[in-house]
Formats: structure tokens, sequence, C-alpha cells
């Protein structure tokens, strides 16, 4: 796995801290089937953004889109409380989300 891990990281570095905790919340039955609850994928999705707003601020720096427009709207709760600290932590949000569906895909791992 290390070896997937280490590929998928050098084609998609903003996936790769999900990537790693996948690879440890796996289970694998007797059968040698490879799984992960959604569940955990949305808890490793939230838990590899940035908390500090100077690193929001930085990948933002680095990545200007994570400013954008947020696909989902309605992932930014009520409109009087949206800053730009919260577009930057739900595009992330949803970068991890996605990176991680593609991981898991790639690594033969079913989302249950």
């Amino acid at each position: 796995m290390v070896d997937l891990i280490s590929e998928y990281c050098d084609r998609n570095p903003e996936g790769c801290g999900v990537a790693q905790d996948i690879e440890d919340n796996v289970e694998v039955d007797e059968d040698g089937k490879r799984t992960i609850s959604s569940d955990s994928i949305a808890e490793l999705a939230d838990s590899n953004i940035p908390i500090y707003y100077s690193d929001l601020l930085k990948a933002a720096m680095e990545d200007t889109s994570l400013g954008m427009e947020v696909e989902d709207s309605g992932m930014l709760g009520d409109p009087s409380d949206i800053t730009a600290y919260k577009i930057i932590q739900t595009n992330i949000y949803e970068r991890n989300f996605q990176a991680a569906y593609e991981y898991c895909e790639k690594a033969d791992i079913e989302i249950v």
C-alpha cells in the first residue's frame, strides 16, 4: 500500500493526507475485502482541513480557486455567517471528500 499512497500523493498532493488516513482506517474482512464506511470518509475529509486562519490563507494563496464559489452552498450554513475562511474550509472539504472517493476507487476499497 505504501507504493500506492506514494504514487497517489505524487499525482494528487492535496489529497495525500486523506489517502494515508484511509489506509489507517480501512477494514479487511476474512475474504480480504477492504472496506471503509462513508461516515469515516466524511470524518477524514473534515479532519484534513486546516484549523488556523493563517494555514487557510496560505492554502488559498497557493490555490486561489479555494476562495471561489462553493459547489454546494448549503454546506456554508447560515448566509449571515459566511466568511472567506468558511468558503476556503468548505472548498478544501469538498476536495478532500472527492480525493477520498478517488483514492478508494484506485485502491480497490469499497465504501459502505
